[in-house]
């Protein structure tokens, strides 16, 4: 094998392995809107963002907290479970927020998985179909909501 050929292939191959690096790493670091973060404590989210709007009974084994334009799922332990913002005040960690074009999300992320696509309306996601991931639900064009998380158990 010539020696350009060479480099060429070790080059592609360190770059390969350097976008999959990438990935993991900006995988890891997305699961987030606004401030809000995957496995953050309700403490935290509530020193964070104040009282809630409204709120689950205490009761429920997956209780949520509304704010205007986000809720947030917690688990039974009191952690931030998953997150869905409708609003540009709760972004990704790569600023792709709600009310973008959802090309956005696609330059950004590049592996988005179409779920259903009917019509104007799309839902989508970046990550694992069973596991975590972020959640796109686009309506002509343009992101309507973004959720972050972990599905609940």
């Amino acid at each position: 094998m010539p020696h350009e050929a060479l480099l060429a292939l070790l080059l592609t191959a360190a770059a390969t392995e350097s976008f999959a690096a990438k990935m993991q790493s900006l995988w890891a670091t997305e699961l987030a809107l606004g401030s809000i973060h995957y496995g953050d404590s309700k403490k935290s989210v509530l020193a964070l963002l104040g009282k809630p709007s409204s709120e689950s009974p205490a009761n429920v084994k997956d209780p949520e907290s509304k704010y205007p334009g986000l809720t947030i799922t917690f688990s039974e332990n009191a952690e931030v479970r998953y997150v869905v913002s409708s609003s540009d005040a709760y972004c990704t960690p790569s600023y792709v927020c709600p009310g973008m074009p959802f090309s956005r999300a696609q330059d950004s992320y590049g592996s988005i998985h179409i779920l259903e696509a009917s019509g104007d309306k799309v839902s989508a996601y970046f990550g694992s179909k069973l596991a975590c991931k972020l959640t796109f639900e686009v309506q002509q064009g343009i992101i309507k909501s973004i959720g972050a998380g972990c599905p609940l158990s």
